[in-house]
């Protein structure tokens, strides 16, 4: 994949996180464009497979307010690396822990 089309592709990433955490896409709807198997290089599968780590964790989520709060935080954090292109701030968000913010 070319750098142009990796950088397209990782801003409707950013976009489409944004509208899944605002409910105007199902997880249905945001797996079918971001998986495993559309993933377009390594880069890519290792963000998709940090973010499937938030979204399997909604259960947690519900029960465990403090750790709602600081995924909520990171996929925030995400969404604003995966905007300006910084990759190696987006690769360091997998959900399980606060990432820092500098």
């Amino acid at each position: 994949m070319n750098i142009t089309m990796q950088k397209v592709y990782l801003l409707k990433l950013a976009d489409d996180l944004e509208r899944f955490f605002k409910g105007e896409i199902t997880l249905e709807q945001f797996r079918a464009q971001h998986n495993l198997a559309n993933s377009m290089n390594e880069t890519t599968t290792e963000l998709v497979t940090h973010i499937e780590q938030y979204l399997v964790d909604a259960d947690v989520r519900m029960e465990d307010a403090a750790y709602a709060e600081m995924q909520e935080a990171e996929l925030v954090k995400l969404i604003g690396w995966l905007r300006s292109g910084n990759l190696t701030r987006a690769l360091e968000v997998d959900f399980l822990a606060a990432t820092a913010d500098a």
